[in-house]
Order: structure tokens, then sequence, then C-alpha cells
């Protein structure tokens, strides 16, 4: 559903008669008629929690070279937003060697 404004530029766009209608004006006849816009939040994250917030030491030092399994690992977490579930973590895991 569209809100004020966008109801208020459609009209203006497709209708002569209505090229000077003000926002107020729309604003008060969708809620006459019980209509409102329908908003989705945008996701904005936290603050991370202060044990979080440790300086851990660079172990790798951005040098992802290996010559055998199991030397070196790396993680990463992400959101995904679902319809029917909501917000979701994705975490993976990869061995920087086999890639897998």
């Amino acid at each position: 559903m569209y809100g004020a404004r966008k109801i208020r530029y459609w009209l203006a766009q497709n209708y002569q008669e209505y090229r000077k209608i003000s926002i107020k004006r729309v604003q008060k006849s969708m809620k006459r008629q019980g209509l409102q816009s329908i908003t989705i939040k945008k996701f904005k994250a936290g603050k991370p929690a202060k044990r979080i917030l440790k300086n851990y030491q660079n172990l790798l030092k951005q040098d992802f070279s290996t010559t055998d399994l199991n030397q070196k690992w790396v993680a990463d977490i992400t959101y995904i937003n679902t319809l029917e579930d909501g917000w979701c973590y994705l975490s993976t895991i990869m061995d920087l060697y086999s890639r897998e």
C-alpha cells in the first residue's frame, strides 16, 4: 500500500484536477477510509556485547597460504532477512587449504 506522499504524487501525475492537492488532504482522506501504508523497518545492527570488544591478536596477518589440512580456519557470520522467520543468522567456517 502506498503512503500519502506516493498517492499524492500519483494523483498529480495522472489527473489534471488533482495537480494542487496537498499531502495533508490525502492523509485525512486515508484516515477517514481507514487506510494505512505498509512500512518495513530496515535492519539496524546493534552494538556488540562488551565481551566482543576485546582486542584479539591478528594471528594470520593477511597470510592465507597453507601447506596442509587443518592449519588455518576462517569463519564469518551474516544476517539474512527471510519472509517467514524474520532475521536469521548464517555462519560459515572454512579450511583455507581445502576451501571446504
